[in-house]
């Protein structure tokens, strides 16, 4: 992880940190340390759920949000996440999450090098097929071709953008990172992983080997570091 940016989490109204491969905190008490660890455990689904208590001043009317960048996404990771990761081999997720009269829902998006002028056929819940064959018989888009299905016409227009980046910029999609709670949370999880240990906890407690414990997560991603440079 290079870069964190939160927003109305907690005590924090609108934070960026850019984060070394060891990276202190400092701060005199309410100041924000745990709710920043916690913001990045929440990114990753882990701890308790978020809360309507969580919304910074209370305002539930503007969503919680968490941007992570990561770095150094190459080989085969840039690969799985084909679109996602930049020539600099940078990655950036947002995670967000909205309150509607308490219910609370979240999605992830990534930020996608992609075609401004397919960003409503990807948002539109139905008449896909014929909202992107619109655009195909438009002409504006030279050798796009119409598509029979749904899935069909998310290929070609990927084909269309990776054959035309000039025509492309960098947008946060729609919120379906590889459909994110399965496929998504599976492509990150192969890239990065989070042991989070609270800031108010009794240390021996992480220090004994058991399963699901801080330690024992550690060792986990250590022994298999090393198995797969072997």
């Amino acid at each position: 992880i290079t870069s964190v940016s939160v927003r109305n989490f907690r005590c924090l109204k609108d934070i960026s940190v850019s984060l070394g491969s060891l990276t202190g905190c400092i701060g005199i008490n309410g100041s924000g340390k745990s709710a920043s660890l916690l913001s990045i455990a929440s990114f990753y689904g882990i701890g308790d759920s978020i809360r309507s208590e969580d919304w910074y001043g209370g305002r539930l009317d503007e969503p919680i949000e968490v941007e992570v960048t990561f770095g150094e996404v190459s080989g085969d990771e840039a690969a799985e996440l084909s679109g996602y990761v930049s020539e600099d081999h940078q990655l950036r997720l947002v995670r967000v999450w909205t309150n509607d009269s308490g219910s609370v829902k979240d999605a992830i998006h990534g930020y996608r090098f992609s075609c401004a002028d397919f960003r409503a056929v990807r948002e539109a819940q139905t008449g896909v097929r014929d909202m992107y064959n619109e655009l195909a018989d438009s002409g504006a888009f030279p050798g796009l071709a119409k598509a029979t299905s749904q899935e069909q016409a998310e290929e070609r227009m990927a084909e269309w953008e990776h054959a035309h980046p000039e025509r492309c910029e960098w947008i946060r999609d729609e919120g379906k990172f590889f459909g994110w709670k399965q496929v998504g949370g599976a492509k990150l999880a192969s890239i990065s992983k989070c042991v989070y240990v609270p800031a108010v906890r009794e240390a021996q407690e992480d220090a004994v080997e058991r399963r699901g414990s801080a330690l024992e997560q550690v060792i986990d991603l250590v022994l298999r570091e090393k198995l797969a440079a072997n």
